[in-house]
């Protein structure tokens, strides 16, 4: 099957609405977050008005600079409240994730063409090719507006609008196929690992170096060959890596932590039991956004990531070749072509050298796969001034 479209920016919006109407979290966590700091601002709103009143039968003090600080708090949470609310809007976090993806070269919109069968799944965008095996189908949703379909665990988001299909029944026909091609896929992968664990096939065979598109010219070549046991070791160093948390966003929200926790026993000690209510509903939240951000809540996103048929591919041998103007990258049935236009990030430790592309999309080369350390490191290199040119480029423009 084969599809020719053009995904706009109002089909891609009314699509990821229509996926963060139906997964809740997001929202939902936002709105608690609006209720909590609206609860806050309208109780520091309270206090305001009562520190500038004039003295009288209920209030025996005037405060004006207390109370001026306390509007000026008041404001901030409020205003925070409003963009919380305004923010948990579905088609308001498609935008934003839409926006995210532009930010790091990493855009859906274009023209597309998109074949479908039993062996291969290609995709073709803004000279960007790549032909994987149907295997790396995760799952399939289907809306009015069109299909979303789930790649590489959920890292990677195929999206197909309503009029790439001859109506209703083209759309139904294409969903069946991409879970029959996906499930053919992944059985002939879950055989060929049965093969290799039973020892049928002595070793992992290496496929021929891949060559790069007319007009290129090879300057590094690796083999791509991670051992099952270094999958999911391999993929928290990038992640750990590629994807590092803000140490000051971090020290901020310890900071906040502990202020919550301070003044909601204030509170309590004061017996002022509605800010001791609002103060331990911010710490928590502050608590929940912590335990996310943890080492073991991470290894175990990238486990359930990883899991699976996704590590059977992602330890299937194959090879990376760097050219002048792009990458080829195969592994398997998988044969992929990259502009360095999509290369976000470059980082590397002892033992790998890490890529990211197309938004969190990664690629972990072993560095054991080059001729000599040296000429791993000349190949990093590389690819960090590759990386610095595509920045100055977007900033450029």
């Amino acid at each position: 099957m084969d599809w020719n479209f053009e995904l706009t920016e109002q089909a891609a919006l009314a699509l990821y609405a229509k996926k963060y109407r139906q997964e809740k979290a997001s929202g939902r966590l936002l709105r608690a977050l609006g209720v909590i700091t609206g609860a806050l601002g309208v109780w520091t709103a309270v206090q305001a008005a009562q520190k500038m009143m004039r003295p009288g039968y209920f209030y025996d003090e005037f405060d004006p600079v207390g109370g001026a600080l306390y509007v000026v708090l008041a404001a901030v949470l409020l205003a925070l409240t409003f963009w919380a609310f305004l923010r948990s809007r579905p088609r308001a976090i498609a935008a934003g994730v839409l926006r995210r993806q532009k930010k790091l070269g990493a855009s859906p919109l274009g023209q597309w063409r998109v074949h479908l069968d039993e062996e291969k799944l290609l995709t073709v965008r803004a000279g960007l090719q790549e032909a994987s095996d149907p295997s790396v189908v995760q799952k399939v949703e289907q809306y009015p507006e069109g299909l979303l379909v789930y790649l590489y665990g959920g890292a990677k988001m195929l999206a197909l609008p309503a009029p790439a299909f001859e109506g209703p029944e083209g759309m139904k026909a294409a969903a069946a196929q991409f879970e029959r091609c996906a499930a053919l896929a992944k059985a002939r992968l879950y055989e060929e690992s049965a093969r290799q664990t039973a020892g049928e096939q002595e070793g992992r065979i290496l496929p021929p170096c891949p060559p790069l598109p007319e007009g290129e010219t090879q300057m590094y070549a690796a083999p791509q060959m991670l051992r099952p046991e270094e999958v999911l070791p391999a993929y928290c160093a990038a992640n750990r890596l590629l994807n590092p948390i803000g140490k000051g966003r971090l020290a901020l929200l310890w900071v906040l932590l502990v202020a919550s926790v301070l003044e909601a026993a204030a509170a309590v000690a004061t017996g002022d039991a509605a800010l001791a209510v609002a103060m331990a509903a911010m710490a928590a939240v502050l608590a929940l956004a912590l335990a996310a951000r943890s080492p073991a809540a991470q290894r175990g996103a990238i486990k359930r990531q990883v899991e699976g048929e996704q590590a059977q591919r992602l330890s299937t041998p194959g090879w990376v070749v760097l050219g002048r103007s792009g990458f080829t990258s195969t592994s398997g049935a998988l044969c992929s072509y990259r502009p360095y236009a999509s290369l976000n990030k470059v980082a590397q430790d002892e033992n790998y050298i890490f890529l990211r592309f197309e938004g969190n999309m990664i690629t972990a080369i072993p560095k054991r796969g080059f001729e000599n350390p040296e000429q791993a490191r000349q190949a990093f290199e590389f690819l960090r001034q590759k990386q610095a040119g595509q920045k100055s480029g977007r900033s450029g423009q």
